[in-house]
């Protein structure tokens, strides 16, 4: 079979994938829901895969790895937790809607970095204009329609020149082009796990900054600033546990020993 569609969702998958979501559903419970057997099974391949993916993009701690639904999810967290109504924002000329919707739906003043299709230099110089008066970029790193590679390194540098923080939606380079988060600066890598990375459908995540915070319109900003010592926990206590939303369906992975904080219990 010849499939072209990747840029949608991958297909011809490696059989380990469906060997290990058999696997997950015959022999694992709900991670951090519990103590027995199952649940801390669930609980160590949870860890084992953030950890395989702070290996794979270059990122210092598998705490920095946050699982979504999608990208589609991982975008809107990044995005509320940097931009707000009348923010400056600069975008390319190739971002998705996942993007552009949640920008205009917050208010934000947006600024498209617009340069001709293919031209690197261009864009370099279309960014560089607007960077110095934005408070947030967002950077397409390959393009779904016309798969042009934006110099993504080129820009982040200006950012850092600058002090802006940037947003780097790898959609369509996660698993298929090399990704050193060290090397970038990014507050936030956004991906999908179904794409390039051969994952099935439903997964996603972010890479996120050490320093950078979190908020989501569905946990509230209160949960997550207690993230940061959760978090920290995880690494003296190996406990991880997942995080639910308001209707009770998973929205991201924590590690922790999460019942010593009274803001998080209060959640529940």
């Amino acid at each position: 079979m010849i499939y072209l569609d990747s840029a949608a969702t991958s297909l011809l998958k490696p059989k380990s994938v469906s060997r290990a979501v058999a696997r997950a559903i015959d022999t694992m419970a709900s991670p951090g829901r519990g103590a027995h057997r199952a649940a801390m099974l669930a609980a160590d391949t949870v860890f084992d895969c953030r950890s395989a993916v702070a290996e794979l993009f270059d990122v210092p701690e598998p705490e920095q790895v946050v699982f979504t639904l999608n990208a589609t999810h991982a975008l809107n967290i990044a995005i509320r937790s940097l931009a707000s109504r009348g923010s400056r924002v600069t975008v390319s000329g190739y971002e998705h809607n996942s993007v552009m919707r949640v920008l205009y739906h917050l208010g934000c003043d947006v600024s498209v970095a617009e340069s001709p299709l293919f031209d690197e230099d261009a864009a370099v110089t279309a960014f560089r204009r607007l960077i110095p008066q934005s408070d947030l970029v967002i950077c397409n790193h390959v393009s779904n329609v016309f798969g042009f590679i934006l110099p993504i390194k080129r820009i982040s540098e200006i950012c850092a020149e600058y002090g802006v923080p940037l947003i780097i939606d790898a959609s369509q380079s996660a698993g298929i082009t090399k990704i050193r988060f060290t090397e970038l600066g990014a507050q936030y890598i956004a991906m999908p796990g179904h794409k390039g990375l051969l994952g099935p459908q439903g997964i996603g995540g972010f890479i996120m900054h050490a320093r950078t915070g979190l908020k989501d319109e569905y946990l509230g900003e209160k949960w997550f600033s207690c993230v940061a010592a959760c978090l920290k926990k995880a690494r003296e206590t190996g406990m991880d546990a997942w995080v639910y939303d308001e209707n009770g369906w998973p929205s991201g992975f924590v590690g922790g020993k999460l019942l010593e904080n009274e803001d998080f219990l209060a959640r529940f």
